[in-house]
């Protein structure tokens, strides 16, 4: 299981807190089904995939998150999404709002846990900040999410964040109905070693997860790593959508092209669920990066099993591709 290990796991550095600017975004519409694939009867409906891109300036307070990721959202609604995924990690950055001001003189970890210290009087470790920030990052995530699905009467796939439950840490993917509320929530289960020892994470238990209904879809959902296990195939069988949130901290080279096509794909020619959309994280901070192709892949009669019907075009930009999904009868 070594080969998935360069999903989520950023160059061994120690996640911290960091901010979003704008790259750049292409809107690029997806037709119906294929035809080598039978589409359902149902209606169709619009997706965005966002492909978003990590730097420091838009974490420094809620305002500039909520208008940075209000923007996204805004344009993918007046394309006619009717649903809007964003990536894996997103939302944990926002546990350092409350050190913006002090951060900015920070360039290493040794020297964010020095302000730390400074901060609470006494050493503090990295996992237990994200756990005393939980619940402020939480309230952020209600506020900015909730407002934007109500706005836009959509839905929203919001990523993930880093939620304490007692003395335990998940990463947690979160979806937002048109009223504003939390409607899904659901843990990851297939940790990488630094999300383990570093981070100090709990895994999620997978037999919490189940397909459920947003926009009239139903979507099977996993984040990074777990898509790689094929024990996710008999619960997620019966969805139309299956979505891979990603935040791959490695270079988008050969090797991880490959490992990305063992991961959503292999699935989706496993279960021959009608669509399948990998969502990624990119970006920089300090020495931690993101990469990695957002794209749409569907069943095929080729060797594979499955192909790439859309994808983004740089592993490093920001980018919003719009796909369309049939509701499967």
């Amino acid at each position: 299981m070594t080969k998935a290990g360069h999903f989520t796991v950023i160059r061994r550095a120690v996640l911290t807190v960091t901010a979003v600017t704008f790259a750049f975004i292409s809107l690029t519409e997806l037709p119906s089904a294929p035809s080598s694939q039978a589409a359902g009867s149902g209606a169709s409906v619009k997706a965005a995939l966002v492909q978003y891109q990590v730097q420091r300036a838009d974490y420094s307070s809620e305002s500039r998150f909520a208008t940075r990721v209000g923007g996204l959202t805004a344009k993918a609604a007046a394309e006619g999404a009717r649903l809007v995924i964003f990536p894996e990690y997103i939302n944990v950055f926002l546990a350092g709002v409350p050190l913006a001001e002090q951060l900015t003189t920070a360039d290493s970890l040794p020297q964010i846990l020095k302000l730390l210290q400074q901060r609470y009087g006494r050493p503090v470790s990295l996992p237990e900040y994200l756990r005393m920030q939980s619940a402020h990052t939480r309230a952020i995530m209600d506020r900015v999410w909730g407002r934007l699905a109500r706005r836009h009467n959509l839905w929203i796939l919001a990523g993930s964040s880093f939620v304490a439950e007692g003395t335990e840490l998940y990463n947690r993917a979160y979806v937002y109905g048109p009223d504003g509320k939390v409607a899904y929530r659901q843990n990851k289960v297939f940790l990488t070693p630094f999300e383990k020892e570093t981070v100090g994470l709990s895994p999620g238990n997978s037999s919490e997860a189940r397909v459920f209904e947003a926009a009239g879809v139903d979507i099977a959902l996993t984040l990074c790593r777990d898509t790689f296990f094929e024990q996710w195939n008999g619960q997620m069988k019966s969805a139309d959508l299956w979505v891979d949130l990603k935040a791959n901290g490695a270079e988008f080279d050969q090797q991880a092209r490959q490992l990305f096509a063992e991961a959503l794909p292999e699935r989706i020619a496993e279960t021959e669920v009608p669509y399948g959309a990998t969502v990624c994280l990119t970006g920089r901070f300090f020495d931690l990066f993101w990469e990695g192709i957002s794209s749409l892949t569907v069943p095929a009669d080729t060797g594979k099993g499955y192909k790439t019907i859309k994808k983004t075009d740089e592993a490093d930009e920001e980018e919003l591709l719009l796909i369309e999904v049939v509701e499967q009868s």
